[in-house]
């Protein structure tokens, strides 16, 4: 039995937006026994993890098709080109990470723009903290909610020698 086994039932079940989807696939599955279903979890888990690499692949091919167009852009003096399949042109978007927080805040601060400092408890953080209360069945601080997500789990057998 899984250590969150025995709340399952005293927790609400983590709902998904597509719910009445994921009911009417069940139904497909409703005849199948265990070894079926665990076969059916090992195809589709390898059909999605084929999927993950074929778009990690892909996002590289774009990333290196985008360098090549801007290069070409550039070298012609050109900020767009136009086809018969449409109007190529670079987008560019800035995208921020901190590194320093404290810095940050601190240039924050001196801005006065301290209203944009948020104080925010890490996700993986909370998780380790409330999780062994959850366990002892203690009580979670206020606004803290928590759902059960259940996943299905195939651990392979080793089938080398």
């Amino acid at each position: 039995m899984g250590k969150y086994k025995k709340l399952v039932g005293m927790l609400p079940e983590w709902q998904h937006e597509r719910n009445e989807e994921i009911a009417e696939i069940r139904e497909h599955y409703k005849d199948k026994s265990l070894e079926d279903l665990s076969e059916v979890l090992d195809c589709l888990t390898e059909t999605k993890k084929d999927i993950a690499k074929q778009e990690k692949g892909n996002n590289l091919e774009i990333e290196a098709v985008t360098r090549e167009i801007r290069q070409r852009l550039d070298d012609s003096g050109m900020e767009k080109a136009s086809f018969s399949n449409g109007t190529l042109s670079i987008v560019d978007t800035p995208k921020f990470r901190v590194t320093d927080h404290e810095a940050l805040n601190n240039w924050l601060y001196e801005k006065d723009m301290q209203s944009l400092i948020q104080t925010r408890v890490q996700p993986k953080t909370l998780e380790a903290t409330l999780k062994p209360l959850l366990l002892d069945g203690e009580e979670l601080p206020p606004g803290v909610d928590v759902t059960l997500v259940s996943k299905a789990k195939l651990t392979r057998r080793n089938t080398d020698g």
